[in-house]
């Protein structure tokens, strides 16, 4: 049930921001009320529906400060992780597997793919600097806005250089980590994604893609 509340969110049939409701969900899609419930939690997990206590279940929706902030505690989280990365010499293998899934998902131009495998990379990213209480965070905060990002992304699916942008720095970043000097991995990390900030601006022709 997770997979079709999911795909409608996606689809844009659910807006962002819109309210889920279960009995209304329940009747539509001829389940009960706890199925729509369960999918509900699992989408919360996921980033795609947002859920504060006493108050009813939306699909994620971020203003621009949110985003903003978000990528700036991103940038501080993820730089941090490569110094970590680059200062134990962790096994990049992780990384290098969600960058070829990335791949594959990029040929098929599968865009919800390549958003769980670039989710992924970035995930294995804090995972390779050893401290679990950085993974832990920085997979919650990615989670919401990767979710938000992919309900934008149905624009890039036949600009072929996005794809090869995004592989190539994606693939940077795991030369920059593997070179082991901490100061510059820190660095390289918070630079990027600040770039990665600067194309999500709906000015900028490339706006609306996460990384």
């Amino acid at each position: 049930m997770a997979d079709t509340l999911r795909q409608h969110i996606i689809s844009g049939r659910i807006s962002p921001g819109e309210r889920i409701v279960e009995a209304h969900w329940g009747n539509l899609l001829g389940v009960a009320q706890a199925s729509i419930r369960e999918a509900i939690n699992t989408l919360v997990q996921e980033g795609f529906i947002e859920k504060q206590a006493g108050r009813s279940a939306r699909v994620t929706s971020l203003s621009p400060a949110n985003i903003r902030q978000i990528y700036q505690l991103r940038a501080a989280m993820e730089g941090l992780a490569a110094r970590l990365a680059a200062q134990r010499k962790a096994d990049l293998t992780p990384m290098e597997e969600a960058l070829q899934l990335m791949r594959e998902a990029a040929q098929q131009e599968d865009l919800t793919a390549y958003y769980l495998h670039d989710l992924q990379f970035h995930v294995e990213l804090c995972n390779c600097s050893g401290n679990r209480f950085l993974a832990d965070q920085v997979r919650s905060l990615l989670h919401k806005l990767f979710a938000f990002y992919v309900l934008r992304l149905q624009s890039v699916r036949d600009d072929k250089d996005y794809w090869r942008r995004s592989l190539d720095e994606h693939e940077l970043i795991i030369t920059v980590i593997r070179r082991g000097h901490p100061g510059l991995a820190e660095q390289f990390l918070v630079a990027i994604i600040d770039k990665f900030y600067s194309e999500t601006q709906p000015t900028n022709e490339g706006g609306n893609r996460p990384c």
